[in-house]
């Protein structure tokens, strides 16, 4: 722009400024700005206390999603297999749902695309009709069929519990997160975190033929050692983020030997 052309906008500016000299417009223009920086603190305001509790370490990378639907795979396997159904894999990412009778019940893909291009064959996922149903039906179960004892591969006596734990944030819009909390103790209360570690392989080891505690040492661990470890851990996960859980046992393995 030409020294001309800002001198002609000052002179501009100049001159409707005395145009209004009790500088009513400056006045409504003014307080209009002001009303957009209140505006725009509070709307930054509500922000950050939506974030209040954010954290990077929820939102992992979802680029590989492959142990996530191995661990799909493995469930719904196992989930069929009391009643003499299979999972028969077809291809890498194609798997065959199959009765007793040998009849196929359902065929499973791991690929959005083709299942998208292919009405006869469904997309394997947790929101799968067929899932949902199984999850619940073992989430189901009743408290007695829970339990198993299983070698403890020189582990040594341990006790470990599985929950199902729905955690909620105190923000105004609720946001709930469910996960699963292993808690594992000895006998004597110590607990045992490499035993927490290792849940997915310890739950292929071997049926114990004899249990290391009794109904009443079980009843009292649970009481003085087991539940107030599991509190402990969901409030040191929750730091100082308002909200609640709530936990709910869904497996009990206890480790002999």
């Amino acid at each position: 722009m030409s020294r001309s052309s800002e001198r002609l906008n000052y002179d501009r500016l100049y001159q409707e400024a005395l145009s209004d000299p009790k500088l009513k417009r400056t006045a409504v223009e003014l307080e209009a700005a002001l009303s957009n920086a209140r505006e725009a603190r509070e709307v930054v305001f509500d922000l950050f206390q939506d974030l209040d509790g954010f954290s990077l370490d929820d939102y992992q990378p979802f680029s590989d999603i492959s142990s996530g639907m191995d661990r799909l795979v493995q469930f719904l396997g196992a989930a069929v297999a009391d009643r003499n159904w299979r999972l028969v894999k077809v291809d890498a990412s194609t798997y065959d749902l199959v009765s007793a009778e040998g009849t196929q019940k359902k065929r499973f893909t791991l690929d959005r695309d083709t299942a998208t291009a292919n009405d006869a064959v469904d997309l394997m996922g947790l929101d799968h009709p067929l899932i949902q149903q199984e999850l619940g039906r073992w989430r189901g179960l009743p408290p007695e069929q829970l339990g198993v004892a299983l070698s403890g591969n020189e582990i040594g006596t341990t006790l470990l519990s599985l929950w199902l734990v729905e955690t909620a944030t105190g923000t105004q819009e609720k946001r709930v997160s469910v996960s699963v909390q292993p808690i594992a103790v000895r006998p004597d209360g110590t607990r045992v975190p490499t035993v927490e570690r290792q849940v997915g392989q310890i739950l292929h080891s071997s049926v114990a033929t004899v249990r290391a505690l009794s109904p009443e040492e079980r009843l009292s661990l649970f009481a003085s050692s087991v539940e107030p470890t599991l509190q402990r851990e969901l409030k040191h996960k929750a730091g100082n983020r308002d909200g609640g859980f709530s936990a709910e046992l869904i497996g009990y393995v206890e480790l002999v030997g």
